[in-house]
């Protein structure tokens, strides 16, 4: 809660530097938006991370299976033990 009214008051004071009607209307219409997609902007970047491990780890999955299909590998789950150095 205190937070929102830190927010509030310092979109207040800034309201009140603006020097027209249509420019406070402009900055009121932003500000709306930017309340609504907050929530998801956060949020995006966790799914987005989690999305892209999941296709990361399948893909190496299937790299994997390449791998056991020719020789390389004696079980998928040995790509794990493989290191880059």
């Amino acid at each position: 809660e205190h937070v929102r009214a830190e927010r509030d008051r310092i979109t207040a004071e800034y309201r009140e530097l603006i020097a027209n009607e249509t420019d406070r209307q402009q900055f009121a219409e932003l500000l709306g938006c930017a309340k609504t997609v907050f929530p998801y902007v956060e949020n995006h970047l966790f799914y987005v991370e989690h999305w892209f491990h999941s296709v990361f780890w399948n893909k190496i999955r299937q790299v994997a299976a390449v791998m056991k299909e020719h020789g390389i590998l004696d079980d998928i789950e040995d790509i794990w033990y493989l290191r880059r150095d």
